[in-house]
């Protein structure tokens, strides 16, 4: 009864967000919040990356037209894997993001239809038999058609760019400093504290925008002392994480109101009001006061937009580079400096591939912010 009651309430909902919008509520409305558990599943990201397996030139139409197995474990498998990566790249003209989309959404694949894990390719011969054991889209053969890619597109002026800057607490103090001091809260710009609630909690619960967005108010529990939020809804890594604390950060940070996730949360929470809904629903500002429609989530694109033109004059390098990972990176980041282990990281954080999780820990994206994260004496 329980499963078939939570698909019905995701149901529920789902027609609600694609129903016409209802009346807005007030931001006068009290905050009323049902502790409910719901196990719908978040499909957006992984219907995008479907297709890389199952749509127009995708490796399901690659292997039928090659006369090979879709899901072959023979000692060839790894191989295929790598032609269809150098395929579907154009000869490695098209971009290394792309490239690694491919091989992940083949790796589940292979995963899903074979139960072969996610674990190294590995071929033995013996005794003239040959066993194989892991999967194929992750194999010495793709590695080395991943570095030619990389290498290509240098040679040819093409190498991709890590264009995600990270905030420090520094920026968002600034932050802070511009947007609220000297005022209550209802004087306050609301899409300020949405995007300080955004921020902080995407930092917290290491979640990107288009993550965060998809929280609910059905989500939300309550532990002892601080807001909880109870998860089930795969991200598109295909992983869970079942629970998210929000708690202040570790050390001295904890003291700093303006750093503190519980209390932005707070703050926007009593500002959004209303009912059961989005934790970020879509909204509409008018004369400075804003409208919110609960049943509508806001999209990412909303906070990339208001990152950028918001933390403009606070500090940053470069506004233009702030986008859907910076909460992601930035929190990351800065867990690692507080003293956080890199296993715990990746636990909190979803990652079970060390080069993607990697990707998140460098001390900057570009020269100008290196070690921006090993000054703590000047937070």
């Amino acid at each position: 009864m329980g499963r078939r009651k939570s698909a019905a309430d995701a149901k529920a909902r789902a027609a609600a967000g694609s129903a016409p919008r209802k009346s807005a509520i007030g931001l006068s409305d009290a905050v009323n919040l049902a502790a409910v558990h719901q196990s719908g599943k978040a499909v957006a990201t992984l219907k995008t990356y479907a297709r890389y397996v199952r749509g127009k030139r995708g490796w399901v139409e690659w292997t039928a037209a090659q006369g090979v197995p879709v899901v072959g474990l023979d000692k060839d498998a790894a191989e295929r894997v790598a032609q269809n990566y150098f395929s579907r790249t154009d000869c490695h003209t098209l971009g290394e993001d792309l490239g690694g989309q491919i091989i992940a959404e083949i790796s589940a694949y292979y995963h899903e239809q074979t139960s072969c894990s996610r674990d190294r390719w590995v071929v033995l011969e013996r005794d003239g038999v040959t066993h194989t054991s892991g999967n194929p889209a992750n194999s010495t053969f793709v590695d080395d058609a991943k570095s030619t890619h990389a290498k290509t597109r240098a040679r040819n002026g093409e190498a991709a760019q890590d264009s995600v800057d990270v905030l420090d607490p520094i920026h968002i103090r600034a932050f802070f400093d511009i947007y609220v001091p000297g005022r209550s809260l209802g004087e306050c710009d609301p899409e300020a504290i949405m995007l300080h609630a955004a921020l902080l909690m995407g930092m917290s619960f290491l979640l990107r925008f288009n993550e965060l967005t998809r929280l609910h108010t059905d989500h939300l529990v309550w532990s002892e002392r601080f807001p909880k939020f109870s998860i089930d809804e795969p991200t598109k890594a295909n992983l869970a994480q079942s629970s998210c604390d929000l708690m202040p950060w570790p050390t001295t940070l904890r003291l700093d109101p303006r750093s503190n996730p519980v209390l932005a949360f707070a703050c926007w929470m009593h500002l959004r009001g209303g009912a059961s809904g989005f934790i970020f629903p879509a909204f509409k500002v008018t004369s400075g006061k804003m409208q919110v429609y609960p049943t509508q989530a806001a999209g990412p694109s909303v906070f990339t937009a208001l990152l950028r033109r918001l933390y403009g004059p606070c500090g940053v390098l470069d506004a233009g580079e702030l986008a859907t990972h910076t909460a992601k990176r930035s929190g990351c980041q800065l867990y690692k400096a507080l003293g956080q282990p890199d296993v715990w990281l990746m636990i909190k954080g979803g990652w079970t591939d060390p080069s993607s999780f990697m990707r998140y820990t460098p001390l900057c994206n570009r020269k100008e912010q290196r070690f921006a994260y090993h000054r703590p004496g000047s937070w």
